[in-house]
């Protein structure tokens, strides 16, 4: 009896193993997972959106985005575009401006963050061997086109680490990551294929109450409902490198197809036209990511704090 009893008790503490084991280290498509919770101020409102980011696919840019995060880097910085996808990490607002989080002085810049301090030593990949930072900063892109495979996350409800497109050479613009973030809700146009963004967790589909939607619902409606105003206008801030000519970089495109800029009271009334405007309006068109778009009105969203589960 007593070695049958000794024998029920190993079984026992071996199940409770098990189950302990997989309540903290829950494993889905292959990786552990690990709860991040981003909590938006959308125009006053509080709205946490929680993701799960997928540890052993993309871990040095997980171990990127949790440092930054862990560092305050995000707090406060502005949703800079929410049309089909929501991007956060690039501006923070100041006095009723945007400005650049990679400027020189910016409040929590990245460069202070991410320094050589910092980079000294990191590698990225299974060899060990390989730098995972380049000299400027910038994060070696981690994505089966740039060699390194296995993340078989796509592109629906994704949190993404943005990067530079603009490169006619592709391999080029690989490395070029910083701290933009993006959640993307399909593949097509910047996000053209989940082999070349590094992707590092997927939104929280699974999470609803009887009085709130889930986390992927809610992004959905902020993104859905601040994209335009009532009348159909969509607002703009311009990223890009040609010259404004005077016209700032906020604007408004009208149902009609015309882009106005602020005159001097803050209204959009300003027609840009192509006799005095050539060269922003081919920019516009040619290089569509330089214009981000905004919410409508005095409208702000920005991230309030990002925390991670123990």
């Amino acid at each position: 009896m007593k070695r049958l009893f000794k024998g029920v008790m190993a079984i026992c503490i071996a199940v409770c193993c098990i189950f302990s084991v997989t309540a903290c280290d829950e494993v889905k498509n292959g990786s552990k997972i690990k709860t991040v919770t981003i909590t938006f101020d959308v125009n006053g409102k509080e709205e946490a959106i929680d993701f799960e980011l997928y540890l052993n696919l993309a871990p040095a840019t997980i171990e990127h985005f949790e440092y930054l995060a862990t560092k305050n880097y995000y707090n406060d910085t502005v949703v800079s575009n929410i049309n089909k996808y929501i991007e956060f990490g690039a501006w923070y607002g100041d006095k009723g401006a945007y400005v650049s989080k990679y400027a020189d002085g910016a409040t929590v810049g990245y460069s202070s963050i991410i320094d050589s301090a910092y980079t000294s030593g990191k590698t990225i990949g299974s060899s060990k061997t390989d730098a995972r930072y380049n000299a400027d900063g910038t994060i070696i892109g981690e994505f089966a086109r740039n060699g390194y495979s296995g993340n078989s996350l796509d592109l629906s409800g994704a949190l993404v680490l943005k990067r530079d497109v603009s490169s006619e050479n592709d391999e080029l613009s690989y490395n070029t990551g910083k701290a933009t973030m993006a959640v993307t809700f399909g593949s097509g146009g910047y996000f053209s294929s989940k082999d070349v963004f590094a992707i590092i967790g997927k939104v929280v589909t699974d999470d609803a109450t009887d009085g709130k939607d889930s986390s992927y619902e809610r992004l959905q409606t902020i993104m859905e409902d601040y994209a335009e105003d009532d009348d159909g206008n969509v607002y703009y801030f311009y990223t890009g490198d040609v010259d404004t000519d005077g016209v700032g970089n906020y604007f408004m495109y009208t149902e009609d197809g015309e882009y106005l800029a602020k005159d001097d009271t803050g209204a959009f009334t300003v027609e840009l036209t192509t006799e005095n405007n050539e060269d922003l309006l081919k920019d516009f068109a040619d290089n569509a990511d330089s214009l981000k778009t905004i919410p409508y009105g005095d409208v702000i969203i920005k991230v309030k704090s990002i925390t991670f589960s123990k």
